[in-house]
């Protein structure tokens, strides 16, 4: 399974080199390069996730303000996989993070970020005949309706992750505080990652 490396174009001097680390340590990581031109990069991107097991964000100030950057990262992020963070700017601090990568692995040399990789890309593929294949919907709406998202969450056990810059549409859902409520009380794990009304990311989309 190949590793996703996020990164800020400013920063393509550091990705380059990191990128041939892990070419000298046989790991194998996705290839911007091979995404066909005249096709969709949201679609290209969202495949890019789905096949990896892995997402190393190159942590400097770009990335950590890239739009791009933290959606690739949240996209991880919510589906449950693994996001190692690579310290590249030795002034950054954890305090300057997005609050979901708080807490996350962290390397700050390439010999312990490829360390890491590697066991957790083995450790993955160790499990890998248990793990459900993930798939990504452009819209809420192409996965299914109110009940549908409903029954998504009564039948999970473990876990259940939701993020998005408005919950309104889960708010109303009839039923689903309840399902929530009830869910965390027998010991799953509710995670809602609510984005921060002065994160520029929304002042980028708009």
């Amino acid at each position: 399974m190949p590793v996703f490396i996020s990164h800020s174009f400013k920063d393509e001097a550091v990705y380059s080199a990191l990128c041939l680390a892990f070419d000298g340590a046989n790991l194998a990581r996705w290839d911007p390069a091979t995404m066909a031109l005249g096709h969709s990069l949201a679609d290209q991107l969202r495949k890019a996730i789905t096949d990896c097991e892995v997402c190393v964000l190159i942590a400097t100030r770009s990335s950590i303000e890239s739009p791009w950057c933290l959606a690739e990262v949240g996209a991880f992020w919510g589906s449950g996989k693994t996001v190692i963070i690579y310290l590249a700017d030795p002034d950054l601090t954890e305090s300057v993070l997005p609050p979901q990568l708080k807490g996350n692995l962290m390397a700050r040399n390439a010999r312990d970020l490829i360390a890491s990789s590697r066991s957790t890309v083995e450790n993955r593929t160790t499990v890998g005949t248990a793990t459900h294949q993930m798939q990504f919907f452009a819209s809420s709406g192409d996965f299914g309706g109110d009940s549908e998202w409903l029954k998504l969450l009564n039948d999970t056990n473990e876990g259940f992750d939701i993020m998005g810059v408005s919950l309104l549409s889960s708010r109303q859902t009839q039923g689903f505080r309840e399902a929530v409520s009830k869910k965390a009380k027998h010991g799953c794990k509710v995670r809602i990652l609510l984005m921060h009304q002065d994160n520029t990311a929304l002042t980028a989309s708009l």
